[in-house]
């Protein structure tokens, strides 16, 4: 390859938008719910290991939509009552989040 072809393709992706991962706990999760064999218990290992989704699968138990307000207090629990097409809904929003959210393309693309 030519050194004009390499500049021609570095200028380009320097062009395109901010790309970040899929966060790492919403792919394990999601790929948990697809095997028949998990149980509350594998989604609540793995949903422990991410502080920030773990706090949000509490925090939309505990609503008052489930009528549970400050009752639950695992993750398991948590689990339990949303139910795990809602806890995958909850995983894929703040992954879609959390991909989107962050970076200078992503700021100005929301102003």
């Amino acid at each position: 390859m030519s050194t004009a072809t390499n500049t021609t393709i570095i200028d380009c992706l320097d062009d395109l938008p901010e790309l970040r991962p899929f966060p790492t706990a919403a792919s394990r999760l999601l790929s948990a719910c697809e095997d028949p064999t998990t149980d509350s218990g594998v989604l609540s290992e793995i949903i422990s290991c991410d502080p920030g989704f773990a706090s949000k699968v509490l925090q939309v138990a505990n609503s008052s939509f489930y009528g549970c307000s400050g009752k639950i207090k695992t993750i398991e629990q948590a689990v339990v009552i949303l139910g795990f097409r809602s806890v995958k809904d909850i995983a894929v929003s703040m992954a879609g989040a959390a991909v989107f959210a962050n970076g200078n393309t992503a700021q100005k693309e929301r102003e």
